[in-house]
This record gives structure tokens, sequence and C-alpha cells, in this order.
């Protein structure tokens, strides 16, 4: 659940490179299990090994380099629908009998949930799948993970799953959204070598900017790149400034940044032949759109545990600070605003202070790329709560120094 992760990974900061490989990958084994509810075949995925070499978002997204555990190991029984992890799925085929709460499964299968389930179509297909195609004796089938974890919100909700651990559900929906539906890289802009050489200069550059800021969380270290990238790609020559935007722009949709993404559009516009680009542009709004709708639903939740209060100090001020960071993604400004303000004034983790700051000094930036540079080198200086503009905004870190396009 979200409390033992935000416990456990709230402010992890790994000192690893931008480019530094996994020597340990994301690892699974396949094992066949049966359906709890109707007794069919479902594939699962075991985790066999992991990593989390790739830092973590300020939404407490923990980034594995390789696959994430978390969008591969909930399956969904094709038939049904029914959605779960490995272990809710049986070794042998079950009985056709309900089981009663309280014989040692937290979550149980009962006679009347296996009912709702297949006879009365309780867990439904996501609607942003409503376009997909798909077979009427299986409409559960192959859907990708960010769906397969909206049925197991419903699954779970089913089976009278506490609020916390649905909303964790969909705060996972989202992000898997953000890492499996990607429509902003462009094709036929793969570097040639020469332009793979200057592209890898800026990547070092950039990386070691971001280290001499102590900025060693990985996850940080690609948003610095992506926004130093942007910040200079108009200094970049020919399709160098196409290659650069595309990379910069990608690295914020793979991390979330919505509004920085959005606000770089116009960089890419001029590289996509113009019958394209509205498409192109759809499609990115598109997935914008999808993670967002799955971050409200987090958010709804996680603000339901916050008002039944039933949380421990620390768990209380990092879900009041994870409401704040999403309804900062969300642009909802003056709520992420108030959670902030609201945690800075709670029991604080070590460190999460910075983090914080940081994020409450987006919510003050016109230029959202500027934004993200201007609060990170800031490193959590930002004025107090009850002060806020007092102090006058720093110079861009670096841009009186950046490099021409064609140095190293």
């Amino acid at each position: 659940m979200i409390t033992s992760r935000l416990l456990r990974c709230a402010l992890l900061v790994a000192a690893v490179l931008l480019l530094t490989t996994a020597a340990l990958a994301t690892t699974f084994s396949s094992a066949q299990r049966y359906c709890p509810v109707c007794g069919e075949i479902v594939e699962v995925q075991l985790p066999m090994s992991t990593n989390d070499v790739g830092g973590q978002d300020r939404d407490l997204l923990q980034r594995a380099g390789g696959a994430q555990i978390f969008m591969e190991v909930v399956a969904s029984c094709g038939i049904c629908g029914f959605t779960g992890w490995p272990a809710d799925f049986s070794e042998e085929k079950p009985r056709r009998r309900g089981k009663d709460p309280g014989e040692g499964d937290e979550l149980a299968i009962t006679k009347e949930l296996r009912k709702a389930i297949v006879e009365g179509n309780a867990l439904q297909r996501p609607e942003a799948l409503a376009g997909v195609p798909h077979e009427p004796e299986a409409p559960f089938a192959h859907m990708p993970s960010w769906a397969r974890l909206d049925v197991l919100a419903q699954t779970v909700a089913l089976r009278g799953g506490e609020p916390e651990r649905i909303a964790d559900i969909n705060l996972q929906a989202a992000w898997a959204v953000r890492l499996g539906y990607h429509p902003v890289h462009l094709s036929g802009l793969e570097p040639n070598e020469p332009q793979r050489e200057w592209l890898f200069g800026r990547l070092t550059d950039y990386t070691e900017q971001a280290q001499e800021l102590e900025l060693f969380n990985p996850a940080d270290i690609e948003l610095w790149v992506a926004v130093r990238l942007l910040a200079t790609a108009a200094q970049a020559p020919g399709d160098l400034r196409c290659i650069a935007s595309s990379y910069g722009a990608s690295l914020l949709r793979s991390h979330g940044e919505h509004r920085a993404l959005l606000a770089s559009l116009p960089l890419l516009e001029p590289c996509v032949e113009a019958t394209a680009w509205p498409g192109k542009v759809e499609a990115i709004r598109e997935s914008v759109e999808l993670e967002r709708f799955y971050q409200r639903r987090a958010r709804d939740g996680f603000v339901e545990v916050l008002e039944a209060g039933t949380l421990e100090p620390l768990q209380a001020t990092l879900t009041t600070y994870l409401v704040g960071e999403l309804e900062r993604r969300l642009g909802e400004s003056d709520a992420a605003r108030g959670h902030f303000d609201a945690a800075l004034a709670m029991s604080m983790p070590e460190g999460l202070d910075v983090w914080i700051r940081e994020q409450r000094c987006l919510l003050d930036q016109v230029d959202p790329v500027l934004g993200l540079l201007k609060c990170r080198a800031e490193r959590g200086v930002e004025p107090a709560p009850e002060t806020p503009g007092e102090q006058p905004a720093p110079e861009t870190p670096g841009e009186e120094q950046a490099p021409e396009a064609s140095g190293g």
C-alpha cells in the first residue's frame, strides 16, 4: 500500500548517473494459474529480480531500469475480468464454491462476489478502451498495463479493499500510462553518428551540471537534461534542433511533467509534416489526459484517507505532500499550494521539505520549462509560505554558459 511505499521510498537519493546501466535487470518467470472466480487459465508473471536505478519521480514513482514490476505482475482473467496479483490466482483449478471471509484471505472471494462478476458484469473494461477491438468471448484479454490496473482497482473495491489501497492502485495506473503510453518521440529523427556525438556531449554536460547542483536522483537528472535540451534547442544547427527538442519533450512526458511538455509543443511542430501534426498533438494530449484521469482518482482517494484521520504522523505528512503534488500535475495550483503549505507545518521526514519547496516553487513559474531550471537550481530555498516572492528570482542557471551548438 501507499503508506508503506511512502515510508520506504519517499526520498531515495541514489548516487547513480543518468547513463548508468543496471547490473541487475528486472526479470520475471511465467506461470499458469487459474482464475478463482471462473476457473479459466491465466498466465501470471512472477518477479525474480529488479533494481531501483531509475530514481524516483516527485509523485513517488520508484523507477527501475527496464521493466517495472507494478506494470507486469497484475494479471486479468480474459474471460470474467477478475484481476489481481499472482497470489490471488490458484495453482490448482478451484472448486466452484464461495470462500467466506475470515478463512485467512484479507480480500475473500465470496459467492456473492463470484455472482456479481460472472453474472452481473460488475467489472468493466476502461472507457478509454472503447475504440480498441476485442473478442467478445474474452473482453479482458490483452489489455495494456494501465487498463489492468484500472480493473484491479475495481476488483479490490468489490472485495472490500480499503480506500488507501484503491487510491494507490489508481496512482499506479497513472504511472503505467506515463511509462507505457508515450506518443511524443518523433519518428524519422534517429540521429546519425555525428549527431549522436553532439547529443551525447549535451547529455554529458547537462548531467554534470545537475550533479554540481547536487541533483543525484536519476529522475531529477533526466528532468534537468530535458529542460536544458529544450532551453538550448534553438541554438542547435539544422536537424539537431528537432532532435534536441524531441528528446527533451520525450523525457518530460516520461516523467509526467505535463505543463512543461505542452509548453514545448511549438518547438516540435516544425519537425513534423503539416498534415501529420494535428494527429500527433491529439495523441500527446490524449495520453496526458489519460494519466490525469487516474491522478484525479488517486488524489480523491488520498484526500478521503486524510479526512478519515487514521494515518500515522509521518504517513499523513507524506500523503498530504503527495496530494499537493498530484494537484500540481493536474494544474490545480491553489489546492496544491494549500497542501504543500500544510505538509510543511507537519512532522517532517528528513529532506522532504526540500522537495516540497521545490515543487511549490514550480506553481509560481510562468514558463514551466525555465521554471524547472530555476526551482531545481534553488535546491529548496524558496521563501517560506508566509512570505512568498520576497526574494528576487535568480538568473536561469547556466544560461550564460550554454555551450555553443557546434561545441563539445
